[in-house]
């Protein structure tokens, strides 16, 4: 605990020094740029980012000074050598949508051209880390930090300055540097943005190991160009195959739906189907009728009925039509199928699975309904009732023993 307010303390008194070591420490209350100086002024000049659009008033008009501004710079000087007292006041109005940070480079003279030390704000940077700059090392010569954090250098002693830039370190992900190396109890801030890795390097003294590191983020960060995350802090990550980085499918979307899926629809328009759904098959549909038929009607199960043709329903001249599952046969002539057995008709159908009939009306020639059946899925069948004394399936007027049986049952 004792060496923690050591330090604590040695930061504070580190702060103070450079706060006692500017000359012009600046403010800004909304549009007036204030000052607190403790030697006349006789010029300055500073840069912006295009936030002053105007500058005027204050104690530099009021002291006789010239004020300019143009599209990045204030200047301001006297023709007559006049000067702006030492203190505190206005220095100038600015116009614009003005803050601290869009003004940068602060130069200001006393009389005679000597460069005054010069803050804006309060003079002491408020960061998330700070190094100390003495005896030719930077304290702690590594950070660890995120990006966004700002990192304060403060020199406490020696001719030092930090130089991290690009053009000395190539490789760094980002530039920054102090300028030329000094004396004064300077400080620099710079915030680290961009995650990586960042050397650095006090120019005058690098080759006696004067020299820091920051990782930013980790230091682990994607470069790839071709992943989702490039740029961001992690490892790369890519997008699912068939799909970009937001989601969207960048393949076909087969039939069931799937992106890039190998499902098709066959000749049928049936996903994944084998094309035999629609593919037409035909069947023989059969009769036998102890009367001749006049007309007939019956349904079918499975498939889908395409047509009907031939067999002894075209011999009688029958007109014969196949809707969806129903046919329907009959004669315009009163021609009849003679009694018998055969072939009726051919059907051709598509689907899968056997045909089957249902739902039978058959009619002699008077157009009559006969008690026909339907035998084996696929044969209209009638045969003549008759008496069966014996019940032995013969028909009593052709048994030639009806009710006769010897000793033995026969």
């Amino acid at each position: 605990m004792y060496n923690t307010f050591l330090r604590n303390l040695s930061v504070l008194c580190i702060s103070a020094t450079l706060l006692l070591a500017q000359d012009v420490i600046l403010t800004l209350d909304g549009g007036n740029l204030n000052y607190d100086s403790n030697s006349d002024i006789a010029g300055f000049q500073f840069s912006h980012n295009g936030c002053v659009t105007g500058a005027s008033g204050g104690d530099a008009v009021a002291s006789g000074f010239s004020v300019s501004a143009s599209a990045s710079t204030v200047l301001a000087f006297s023709f007559s050598g006049a000067l702006i007292p030492a203190g505190t006041g206005t220095l100038v109005v600015l116009d614009g949508d003005v803050t601290e940070d869009c003004i940068t480079d602060l130069v200001f003279s006393a009389p005679g051209g000597v460069s005054l030390e010069v803050a804006i704000g309060d003079g002491v940077v408020e960061a998330d880390y700070v190094v100390e700059v003495s005896n030719n090392v930077f304290t702690p010569a590594h950070l660890d930090i995120e990006p966004g954090e700002t990192v304060q250098w403060m020199n406490v002693d020696g001719f030092h300055n930090v130089d991290g830039s690009t053009d000395t370190y190539p490789d760094n992900p980002d530039s920054f540097y102090s300028g030329s190396a000094s004396n004064d109890a300077w400080t620099y801030s710079y915030t680290f943005s961009v995650a990586g890795s960042y050397d650095y390097e006090c120019n005058p003294h690098a080759d006696m190991g004067m020299v820091g590191t920051i990782t930013v983020g980790g230091g682990d960060v994607c470069d790839d160009d071709s992943a989702c995350n490039t740029g961001d802090e992690g490892d790369c990550e890519y997008a699912v195959t068939n799909y970009d980085c937001d989601g969207n499918c960048t393949a076909n979307i087969d039939c069931v739906g799937e992106c890039g899926g190998s499902a098709f629809e066959d000749s049928c328009g049936i996903c994944n189907g084998d094309g035999t759904s629609c593919a037409e098959s035909t069947v023989n549909i059969l009769y036998s009728s102890d009367v001749d038929i006049g007309g007939f009607q019956f349904n079918t199960t499975s498939g889908t009925l395409t047509g009907a043709y031939g067999g002894a329903s075209a011999d009688a001249g029958f007109s014969v039509s196949a809707s969806n599952v129903t046919v329907l046969g009959f004669s315009m002539t009163g021609a009849t199928i003679p009694a018998g057995e055969g072939v009726l008709l051919t059907l051709t159908y598509i689907g899968d699975g056997n045909i089957c009939l249902s739902n039978l009306i058959l009619s002699d020639q008077g157009g009559s309904e006969l008690d026909a059946s339907i035998e084996d899925c696929l044969t209209v069948y009638y045969h003549v009732p008759c008496d069966d004394a014996d019940a032995d399936d013969i028909c009593d007027d052709i048994d030639d023993c009806v009710g006769m049986y010897d000793s033995c049952g026969i």
